[in-house]
């Protein structure tokens, strides 16, 4: 997941700045220590879901309704990644900032890079 967490915060973090720029309203932080909660395992999995779903909300190619069916997850996974779909967008974007918090919160020490919205050094701005 280290691997991954720099890539994730730092495609979620312009897609957080793409939807305000669009007009979505900017996202409302939820209960804090609410990702925190989750396990490695969990946090891991939620984050890759939702990362998913933000490449298939952004492809030029919307012929998929929903993320496809992965045989090796489990059917609840499955369920819930089809779930991520129905979320409206200023939720969907609440949810991606969420995760992109939670992200810093585990991986300050991994994530370096281009300054920007949900940036380590931005953590206070908003």
């Amino acid at each position: 997941m280290e691997d991954r967490a720099s890539q994730y915060h730092r495609e979620m973090s312009a897609f957080i700045m793409d939807e305000i720029d669009e007009g979505v309203p900017a996202p409302s932080k939820s209960e804090p220590g609410k990702l925190a909660r989750l396990s490695s395992m969990q946090f891991q999995e939620l984050a890759t879901d939702v990362y998913d779903e933000l490449k298939r909300r952004q492809s030029p190619v919307q012929d998929m309704p929903f993320l496809h069916v992965r045989d090796h997850y489990h059917p609840k996974r499955n369920q819930a990644r089809q779930k991520l779909a129905t979320l409206s967008r200023a939720k969907f974007v609440d949810l991606v900032l969420d995760v992109n918090e939670e992200l810093k919160r585990r991986f300050s020490h991994k994530l370096a890079g281009p300054q920007g919205y949900g940036a380590p050094s931005d953590a206070a701005s908003y």
